[in-house]
């Protein structure tokens, strides 16, 4: 009986075993790599703040789900600047990438990329899931009061795939009648250097400038009675003087914004990542808890959550000339050294050359700052604009006018000067004949 029991418990064992193998999924690799990078500082804050976040956290949680166990790497990849970001998608070496949503936008656009969780933020204690555009100026500078008084001024804005710092700026101009790339006397890009931005503003190199909401009050608090911040709607500046947060998916946001908000960073999965392993990893980052994972406050995330739309997010750019649609997909233009190709200009108006571009601020009086992009009024009025303005147009048809009316005057003078001196009868007669045999036609 003891050998029974014993033989049936080693069956049960075994048959439990053998359930928790084929519990255990499987994949196709054993290691799997995550870019990622945010606007908080280099990439050796990044690693240190987010590898325990991603990479580590996934190989603890989700790793053990699969037979051989899986693990996760995390490299720090600069979208901004750095092109071999494309290169190492395009070889198939990424797997998922951590952004913000301007370049999740793009890498689903351009590599089928979807999109798999995104990040909610916490700062001053409260929790808040998107971010706007601090569009400010001196309160010193008087010149600077109304978005119309930003014609002829110098503009300091972040990175072009930054919606925050750059595409939602845009729209704010373009909403007020005005072109980034015709208006201002120059734009300069500062990437993700917004301190050096603001000191700009604040010694009146720039005149205004262009930062993703909250920098500020995170970083420079006690500079904020020195800022003129300007609203791209009479609502949202209603708002901030009342004091009631803007809110997004009604949720507040802590930070002053001048612009609409949009999701913050998210994680994307690569089309090649199979279903149950997007599941696993959602489901894990979703779990976050800062009581078990106290990396989580370093790094100012609260939690993670299912990502909202993108449809915003997609728009914007495609208006500032970000996202361009091809035969069969849409394409985001190059990295930072290579935005020349998001001159955006409006209608009667045409990019001029690069060289010309490229020299635009010297030929302005307006050097750019060392180791910085600028463009000066890249776009120029069509040719035909100026050859033929409407005066002239006017004056032309004019005199087609009076020369139609000259030539049908000369054309019907010599016919009534005949119908005076020959009888009509005759000139009738001899155009159907019937005047041939002189009298006996008129017998």
């Amino acid at each position: 009986e003891t050998e029974t029991e014993t033989m049936r418990l080693s069956i049960f064992l075994v048959v439990l075993l053998l359930g928790e193998v084929q519990c255990k999924l499987t994949s196709s690799k054993q290691m799997y790599t995550i870019g990622g990078w945010n606007e908080r500082g280099g990439s050796e804050k990044f690693m240190r703040e987010w590898k325990p976040l991603l990479a580590d956290y996934l190989t603890a949680t989700v790793g053990p789900q699969y037979d051989p166990p899986i693990s996760f790497q995390l490299i720090p990849i600069d979208w901004t600047n750095n092109t071999t970001a494309e290169k190492l998608i395009e070889e198939g070496r990424l797997d998922f990438i951590y952004s913000e949503r301007g370049r999740l936008c793009c890498h689903e656009g351009d590599y089928d990329f979807s999109p798999l969780a995104m990040q909610i933020s916490r700062a001053a204690g409260k929790d808040y899931l998107a971010a706007g555009a601090a569009v400010y100026s001196l309160q010193s500078n008087t010149e600077v009061r109304n978005i119309s008084d930003f014609r002829g001024k110098r503009i300091g804005v972040g990175h072009h795939l930054l919606p925050s710092s750059y595409q939602l700026g845009f729209e704010m101009l373009t909403e007020h009648e005005l072109n980034m790339w015709v208006d201002p006397s120059q734009v300069i890009f500062y990437g993700t250097d917004y301190s050096r931005q603001f000191q700009d503003v604040l010694s009146g190199a720039v005149d205004v400038g262009i930062v993703t909401s909250g920098w500020i009050e995170d970083n420079h608090p006690d500079k904020m009675d020195l800022l003129y911040f300007h609203y791209s709607n009479l609502s949202i500046n209603l708002y901030v003087n009342m004091g009631i947060p803007t809110l997004f998916q009604a949720q507040s946001v802590p930070f002053i914004t001048s612009t609409d908000l949009v999701p913050l960073n998210g994680v994307a999965a690569a089309p090649s990542i199979q279903s149950h392993l997007r599941e696993s990893v959602l489901q894990a980052l979703v779990q976050l808890d800062p009581a078990k994972v106290p990396a989580m406050h370093a790094a100012g995330l609260a939690k993670f959550t299912i990502p909202s739309s993108y449809v915003y997010p997609r728009t914007l750019a495609e208006e500032a000339g970000i996202m361009k649609a091809t035969d069969t997909r849409t394409q985001c233009v190059g990295p930072y050294p290579h935005a020349h190709d998001i001159v955006h200009c409006p209608d009667r108006y045409e990019r001029v050359a690069d060289a010309d571009a490229d020299g635009g601020c010297s030929k302005a009086g307006l050097p750019c700052p060392q180791g910085l992009l600028c463009l000066c009024r890249p776009c120029e009025p069509l040719v035909p604009a100026n050859f033929y303005p409407w005066p002239v147009v006017l004056g032309l048809c004019c005199a087609l006018f009076f020369v139609g009316i000259w030539f049908a005057l000369c054309w019907r003078i010599p016919l009534e000067t005949v119908s005076l001196v020959v009888p009509k009868y005759d000139i009738l007669a001899s155009a159907t004949g019937a005047g041939r045999g002189g009298g006996k036609s008129m017998a």
